[in-house]
């Protein structure tokens, strides 16, 4: 199983020493550029991304879209995990809970 991961999940399970846990539920998690860019400016986020490379991957949006319409009510990453998983056909995300914004 695939699955595309927001920030939160993700930087939340390595600081808790827990990425581990991802590897033995999906074969790769999946990453939209923006979400990899925001763990990267921490330096034991970045590290642990790296070193777990051979199955979490980096993927850029070819329709960004589906993006902008989720935007208008979700944060920037949960948009971008949910416009990565629907133009991938991905089933599974892995998203923080947030309150939608009133539009």
């Amino acid at each position: 199983m695939i699955v595309v991961s927001d920030t939160t999940p993700l930087s939340s399970l390595i600081l808790l020493d827990r990425l581990y846990l991802l590897r033995i539920i999906y074969s790769k998690v999946l990453l939209f550029v923006e979400v990899a860019e925001e763990l990267y400016k921490i330096p034991h986020l970045k590290s642990a991304i790296i070193k777990n490379n051979s199955w979490i991957n980096i993927c850029p949006l070819q329709n960004l879209e589906n993006k902008k319409m989720l935007r208008k009510i979700l944060d920037e990453g949960e948009s971008a995990a949910i416009a990565l998983a629907i133009e991938r056909s991905i089933n599974f995300i892995l998203i923080d809970e947030r309150k939608e914004k009133n539009v």
